[in-house]
């Protein structure tokens, strides 16, 4: 997506009214685009297309301060693969959506606890799931931006 806002912008703009308040979903995009200026260019080029009170439904990979060591494991599984992953910071992707305000919540959580009311489907009684239980252990942090008013 690097600098191809312009082109995802105008496959989809007879289908979508930006003119409109929508919702850009960027789950598992921006770790993907490892050039932090590239990553964040993206969302600004996307942003000033978008109408007041749109969103961007944001989850980027990290790695959490309580498990450090998980970096191997995930880096090993990304290296085999032909796109490289680029993990940031709370502090590093919010800095992409400067201005915006978090809705829900006011920092970006762990994808698991983005609505912890809702059952764990693949929890079995009396059996721990290490990403419900554990979310840190997700790699993932989640959140809803809001573009403001003008």
């Amino acid at each position: 997506m690097g600098g191809d806002a312009d082109q995802i912008i105008s496959a989809v703009q007879d289908l979508i009214d930006f003119s409109k308040p929508v919702a850009v979903v960027l789950a598992a995009v921006l770790h993907f685009i490892v050039d932090d200026e590239s990553a964040a260019r993206s969302v600004k080029d996307i942003r000033r297309r978008l109408a007041p009170a749109s969103f961007f439904i944001v989850s980027h990979a990290t790695v959490p301060e309580e498990h450090p060591e998980r970096i191997d494991e995930v880096l090993a599984v990304y290296e085999k693969q032909v796109t490289p992953v680029k993990r940031r910071t709370q502090k590093q992707i919010r800095a992409m959506f400067e201005g915006m305000s978090l809705v829900k919540t006011k920092r970006m959580v762990y994808a698991p606890e983005w609505c912890p009311e809702v059952p764990d489907p693949f929890k079995k009684p009396g059996k721990k799931t290490s990403i419900i239980d554990a979310p840190a252990r997700s790699l993932l942090l989640a959140g809803v931006f809001e573009v403001p008013g003008e």
